[in-house]
């Protein structure tokens, strides 16, 4: 588990993987603040230009690419590796979850597929 020392407001500020002082704390890799400051880093932050932000939004293209090829039947979701399909069926299922809900889309808007 990473480590991590935050602000006054509680904000994280840094990230180590090994505890540098006893002031720091302990995070799950998946803890929300970490991940919101693993974002913010850009190529000019980080040497190895490296981007956490621009990764995410790759792996969006990615998965509007595949969906875009199952919609056009180029590909069928059970030819991808049984794994695959689990997480596409998922992450379909919380985009719809977050669409249904935030009326983003109007009822009479149609999406992409």
């Amino acid at each position: 588990m990473p480590y991590v020392k935050r602000n006054q407001e509680g904000k994280i500020i840094a990230v180590w993987k090994e505890q540098p002082d006893p002031d720091c704390e302990s995070v799950p890799d998946h803890d929300l603040g970490l991940v919101q400051f693993l974002s913010t880093l850009t190529p000019e932050g980080n040497p190895g230009g490296f981007s956490i932000a621009s990764d995410l939004q790759m792996v969006r293209v990615i998965e509007d690419i595949i969906n875009l090829l199952i919609a056009k039947h180029v590909i069928v979701l059970t030819d991808l590796p049984e794994a695959v399909q689990n997480k596409l069926l998922q992450q379909r299922a919380r985009r719809e979850q977050l669409v249904g809900s935030s009326a983003i889309i109007g009822e009479s808007e149609q999406g992409l597929f």
